[in-house]
């Protein structure tokens, strides 16, 4: 798809706005603001977006009068830098609406609001492009005179009643940095550096993975820059087919890496660089200096990645080999020529299987090393901290006034210990006396009255103690009178009346016969 079908594509770039899109909007700038602005924000988020999805490229038109010195690739390789001039133009120009003619007008609103910036300025500032004090001499250029009057009415009436004087100005010749784009590669590749270094992919300790090479950096990283998932970061299909790379999948160019670099360091403050090594944020959030053991360590590192690469690669080489030997001998019939051929591919194999071999050990020594030197620096931690607390443990001994002293203190303790526990028994000692002979005589009573009843098993019931046995008779005699009276007073209460009027002597009889 070239240019100019993926702008008509654009979501922005609708058919009945194209008119307006292409014409001279400028002199809106006064009349409709709206207008202008939204022409201006159409172009400007059409023209981020074909540089983000690699769509800057004139496509292979022919019915475009270029002269000779014009690349038609021009552009087609970088994702975060726009081409302009004369092949932008041309790339843009429609057989029915013809040039866009405000292009110019947008290139500078968008120069003076800092989305696009020079590419030679973008790398040769010092200061970020947030908070940049002299900006305003971009915006205005060289001139001086124009810089003086920036706010003053002059240049305000000059704006207002003179711009429609202005002569058209071409569309500048230079590369412009996309700040949308590079802000959203950047955020991207911290946090794929970080999934990296929090991953159990890379067997380095945790505190060197924040340390790359420039180049072993681009090699992880640099593929698909705008892709939310992950890319492998070493395998042995994605080692080889990295040669067969079409235009479809997004690889950073060099100098779109070097303008990320740069904008990750100056801007964003996220990494260190010093010569060719790259240094992450820690944990703490805290980028410190580049040490030469930092340095050791980020080249360890990268022959470690590369030699992971080199096995990856021998290893699928030694397997395609393997396999057009199968097919060889598999051919029937098998001629002098065929076995020659078969004979080769697995020579071929057997050599590919030592590089293996040999990048294996490799590998294995610049593992053993890089623990090694990790090692090292966690015994010299280790050896700082037993060194500072030296002091501490002296001071707090003499604090304690010395091992004299802690034992006088632990006899104290223990003597006031023991006392407690002598108030403790008297608190808690019964007050109330008790007659040991009273008790030995109580005692050996019942022992005598258990003998008796032990004697006489069968005359009474079970074995009762004295005082409960007196207890039960009593009660017993006291039930069998009042029951008796209580006879007497309804069975024979008749019998009584007719008495009272006997003799005398007949009612002693009566009365001595019942008793018995």
């Amino acid at each position: 798809m070239s240019l100019i079908d993926y702008i008509f594509r654009h979501r922005l770039f609708t058919e009945r706005r194209l008119p307006s899109l292409y014409s001279d909007f400028s002199r809106l700038k006064e009349s409709n603001p709206d207008g202008y602005e939204a022409n201006v924000t159409a172009w400007k988020t059409a023209l981020e977006d074909a540089v983000h999805d690699g769509k800057m490229r004139l496509g292979g038109r022919t019915d475009i009068d270029v002269d000779e010195s014009f690349d038609s690739s021009t552009g087609a390789d970088d994702f975060l830098i726009l081409h302009s001039g004369r092949w932008l133009l041309a790339s843009l120009t429609s057989q029915i609406w013809g040039k866009p003619l405000g292009l110019d007008a947008v290139f500078e609103e968008q120069i003076n609001s800092k989305s696009f910036i020079k590419l030679d300025t973008f790398l040769r500032q010092t200061h970020s492009i947030y908070d940049d004090p002299s900006w305003r001499l971009v915006k205005y250029g060289k001139s001086a005179f124009a810089w003086m009057f920036r706010d003053s009415a002059i240049q305000e009436y000059y704006d207002k009643f003179g711009s429609w004087r202005k002569p058209r100005r071409a569309l500048p010749e230079d590369d412009f940095v996309i700040v949308a784009n590079v802000a959203e590669a950047a955020k991207i590749l911290v946090a794929r550096v970080r999934k990296h270094i929090m991953s159990d992919n890379d067997p380095s300790p945790a505190n060197t993975k924040r340390l790359f090479t420039i180049e072993m950096l681009k090699k992880m990283f640099s593929v698909n820059p705008f892709s939310t998932t992950d890319l492998p970061e070493s395998g042995m299909e994605e080692s080889i087919a990295s040669s067969r790379m079409t235009f479809d999948t997004a690889t950073l160019s060099d100098k779109d890496f070097e303008v990320l670099i740069i904008y990750l360091s100056r801007d964003l403050k996220e990494i260190t660089i010093l010569d060719n090594i790259v240094k992450f944020k820690d944990t703490s959030n805290m980028v410190g200096p580049i040490s030469e053991e930092d340095k050791v360590v980020a080249q360890i590192r990268e022959s470690i990645y590369n030699l992971g690469l080199r096995l990856n690669s021998q290893l699928y080489k030694a397997k395609m080999c393997h396999s057009k030997s199968i097919e060889y001998l598999s051919q029937r019939p098998i001629s002098d020529h065929i076995r020659i051929l078969a004979r080769d591919e697995l020579k071929r194999q057997k050599a590919a299987e030592l590089a293996a071999k040999k990048a294996i050990d490799y590998k294995s020594q610049m593992e053993s090393l890089l623990e090694n030197i990790e090692n090292a620096h966690s015994n010299i931690e280790v050896a700082k901290i037993m060194e500072n607390s030296v002091p501490i443990l002296k001071d707090l001994n003499k604090q304690t006034g010395g091992v004299d002293r802690v034992a006088d203190l632990a006899d104290m303790i223990k003597d006031q210990t023991e006392e407690i526990d002598s108030i403790g028994r008297i608190i808690i000692d019964p007050t109330i006396s008790i007659d040991e002979d009273e008790l030995d005589d109580e005692l050996a009573k019942l022992s005598k009255e258990v003998k008796l009843e032990e004697l006489k098993p069968n005359e009474t019931g079970a074995a009762t103690a004295s005082y409960d046995a007196t207890t039960v008779n009593k009660t017993t005699e006291d039930s069998l009178t009042e029951e008796l009276s209580n006879m007497f007073s309804k069975a024979n209460l008749n019998e009584a009346k007719n008495d009272l009027d006997e003799e005398p002597e007949k009612r002693e009889v009566k009365r001595a016969a019942i008793l018995q």
